[in-house]
């Protein structure tokens, strides 16, 4: 009878205790589930975010590296780090055989360790994740002393390696601004970006080089800017505006062509995401599974890239690099480019069949000369993705003086 007892009160303790743990697991769940749609919660409140971030560089003393932006007569600090020296303006040959270096890859493939939590958070939260794959990230930059001229020296890396370290930035700041913002809890913020000089010593690696170009398709009597609205399930800077292409860089699969000389890597991401974001060629975005033998297939298998390749080589399309700094939300050193358009086929090809891919929900062409209104207001609006509104204000300095 007492064995009967004890086994019957062993299969009840068991159930208890099995009730107990499912219990717990389902809080956990909860709690994790609720962390994550508050800091999803924070990530979209733009104005929030870049408030402290102000904030903190005020309070650290390093409030004077902050850009100073101004678009239209509106002039405000933005949460970019930069200074005098990379503020430069830079024409870019993106012609083939060009002996011109403005990024330069080193070889061979890093090691570094992702954070496979992150990841998985990022993921559970809903945000859209690409596949891992071969990305670049930014080891030194260099400036020529004589020629003012800058090099950035890039390595090879993986998304997943770099975005764990954006992702780890970010998180810290969600969680700071969800909590107030009164305690300055941010060791990873003080011991990479807390001022332009820690930056530029890039203590923490690897965080991917980032790419921002601005279209601007020349009109009668000036330029029409192009102007993109995020979509709401991008991972960084939801909803926010931004120019197009606007992208990370990418290490060119199968490397073997002789295209690869001069700013070939520049050239090649551009022309990849200027096709993947304008016009919807979804195939590119799995371009780094190495699946295709030529990585420079689609530069002879669009209508789009051949009048853009045409239209560089004729000299209508003019690159210039406009600056580089660093956005200070999530760490990601930005270059800024301006791309003049005056191609009849180019600007018709953008105005007649652009398609926006899943990370836009919305395109603008904003007359620089009776529109700029809107540019002025959508920075007062703290609208812009960081290195955007970098990336505008730059250019417009640039064709206020050439143009």
């Amino acid at each position: 009878m007492n064995d009967f007892f004890a086994v019957l009160v062993g299969v009840v303790l068991g159930q208890i205790l099995t009730s107990i743990l499912k219990y717990s697991k389902s809080v956990l769940r909860d709690q994790k589930r609720s962390k994550r749609n508050k800091l999803r919660k924070v990530a979209r409140n733009t104005s929030a975010n870049s408030k402290w971030l102000l904030s903190y560089y005020k309070k650290n003393g390093t409030y004077d590296d902050l850009y100073s932006c101004k678009i239209g007569e509106f002039e405000k600090k933005i949460a970019f780090l930069t200074k005098k020296e990379w503020c430069v303006n830079q024409a870019v040959d993106l012609k083939n055989g060009s002996s011109q270096h403005l990024i330069i890859l080193a070889d061979g493939v890093n090691d570094f360790d992702i954070d496979n939590n992150v990841i998985k958070d990022r993921e559970a939260s809903g945000v859209v994740m690409f596949p891992d794959g071969p990305a670049v990230y930014l080891d030194r930059i260099e400036c020529d002393s004589k020629e003012g001229l800058l090099e950035f020296h890039v390595k090879e890396c993986t998304y997943y390696q770099a975005y764990s370290n954006i992702s780890k930035l970010e998180d810290e700041t969600f969680n700071v601004v969800a909590k107030g913002g009164a305690k300055q809890d941010t060791p990873f913020r003080n011991h990479y970006i807390s001022s332009v000089t820690d930056a530029s010593h890039l203590k923490t690696k690897p965080f991917g080089l980032g790419g921002s170009v601005l279209l601007a398709l020349k009109s009668e009597s000036s330029f029409e800017l192009l102007i993109h609205k995020r979509s709401s399930d991008i991972g960084t800077y939801p909803n926010a505006r931004a120019v197009v292409p606007n992208f990370g860089m990418e290490p060119i699969a199968n490397n073997v062509c002789q295209r690869t000389k001069g700013n070939q890597i520049l050239l090649y991401n551009f022309l990849k995401e200027y096709l993947e974001e304008l016009f919807n060629f979804e195939e590119l975005i799995n371009q780094a599974s190495n699946k295709k033998v030529n990585p420079f297939w689609f530069y002879d298998n669009s209508k789009e890239a051949k009048n853009v390749l045409s239209a560089i080589d004729k000299g209508t399309i003019e690159f210039i690099f406009l600056g580089f700094g660093f956005d200070c939300l999530n760490g990601v050193p930005i270059m800024s480019f301006l791309a003049l358009v005056n191609d009849d086929e180019v600007i018709n090809d953008i105005k007649t069949k652009a398609e926006l891919n899943w990370e836009g929900k919305q395109i603008d062409f904003v007359n620089l000369g009776n529109k700029i209104h809107l540019l002025e207001e959508w920075l007062k609006d703290n609208q812009y993705h960081p290195g955007a509104a970098f990336t505008i204000s730059r250019a417009q300095a640039f064709l206020g003086k050439h143009m």
